[in-house]
């Protein structure tokens, strides 16, 4: 049985162009020239004229889905977009720049999945801007199942991943207290497979209680989507607020959710 794996990279670029005076008001009023292009009017994380731009860094990564038309077409390659981090953290301005596949469904998967990442947004001058960011979205068909290993452009971002977190087991921690936990959805065709076993996750609890990243380190099914269902579910998870502390103090604390999925 062919399984897949899909793995991400993120690169960032940008321009800088400011909007100022009059010609704000301008456009306020009707009678100056059509707003620009919301692209031209992003930032470059670096030196600007300005101040320092900050890169937006990424909390939550979303992977887009294989469907099921391009894995039978084979279809192998990456997907590449610019793509606008607001001031918010979230991405609503998104637009390809290099096309892997229009028909069956690849370019609209993996723009989908961004538009669903979270990042702490870059700053300038103590203030949020938007920044231009490039997306790049690997699919890829692999022979031997299993999670993908990093991508040298990931490495960055792999650590991150670790970065401010307590875990179980270091002195004067305290785990957070699960409130409330989700089953995964199992989906028909992995039912139809036969497909049974155990999906292993590590989450990071923030300390109001959410789920603010979360990442497989065994999979079970790329193909019929039980991994993305157990990633889905586990995020939904709550704690209680301020439970999971260092020497009393509320931190980002790692925990590990085994998702398991059993035919009966």
């Amino acid at each position: 049985m062919k399984s897949r794996t899909s793995a991400v990279a993120l690169v960032l670029v940008g321009i800088s162009v400011a909007l100022v005076g009059a010609q704000a008001q301008q456009q306020q009023a009707g009678t100056g020239p059509k707003p620009a292009d919301p692209f031209q009017l992003a930032f470059k994380p670096g030196e600007t004229q300005s101040g320092k731009v900050t890169d937006p860094r990424l909390l939550r990564e979303v992977r887009p889905r294989y469907t099921a038309d391009a894995m039978r077409a084979k279809i192998q390659g990456t997907v590449e977009f610019e793509a606008i981090v607001e001031p918010d953290g979230m991405i609503r301005n998104v637009r390809v720049t290099k096309s892997l596949d229009s028909t069956f469904g690849l370019d609209r998967e993996a723009m989908a999945a961004a538009k669903q990442w979270v990042f702490e947004p870059g700053m300038l001058n103590g203030r949020a801007v938007p920044v231009l960011v490039t997306l790049i979205l690997e699919f890829r068909l692999s022979r031997n199942p299993g999670p993908a290993e990093p991508a040298a452009a990931d490495q960055s971002k792999v650590d991150e991943f670790m970065k401010g977190v307590t875990r179980e087991g270091d002195p004067g921690a305290v785990e957070p207290k699960l409130l409330q936990q989700f089953r995964p959805n199992y989906t028909r065709a992995a039912m139809q497979e036969k497909i049974q076993g155990v999906v292993e996750i590590e989450a990071v609890v923030m300390p109001d209680g959410s789920v603010g990243r979360a990442r497989i380190t065994k999979s079970l099914d790329t193909i019929y989507g039980l991994d993305a269902e157990a990633l889905a579910s586990a995020r939904r998870f709550r704690f209680e607020p301020n439970s999971g502390t260092l020497n009393g103090t509320p931190v980002p604390f790692l925990v590990t959710i085994v998702q398991e999925f059993r035919l009966h």
